[in-house]
């Protein structure tokens, strides 16, 4: 898949399904201290996963791991980790940003 090739619109419907489900245990927690700051998160999620699902190689690389096809999204103070497949876009995980990756093949 090229840079400019967009991903069909099922596979969009299914990525956003899973990484809303990846983010819900994040607004969560968010939302303990401000709802409406974790309700804005959530929009902002939602529209980068659109981003994302069109034009996949978007995000970084991410620096813990020499795969190109595992990149990141930067969110606020949150890091959005996926993979590409050819026609797919996986997400492996959602978490702060201090942290580091632990992922294994």
């Amino acid at each position: 898949m090229s840079a400019n090739q967009q991903i069909p619109k099922g596979i969009l419907a299914i990525a956003i399904i899973f990484i809303l489900l990846f983010v819900a245990e994040v607004i969560d927690y968010i939302a303990q201290d401000s709802l409406e700051y974790a309700l804005s998160f959530y929009d902002l999620v939602r529209e980068k996963v659109k981003v994302l699902t069109q034009f996949p190689k978007i995000g970084r690389k991410v620096p813990e791991l020499d795969d190109p096809n595992i990149r990141e999204l930067i969110l606020r103070n949150y890091r959005i980790v996926y993979r590409i497949f050819e026609e797919k876009v996986q997400i492996i995980r959602v978490l702060h940003g201090s942290r580091i990756l632990f992922y294994g093949t």
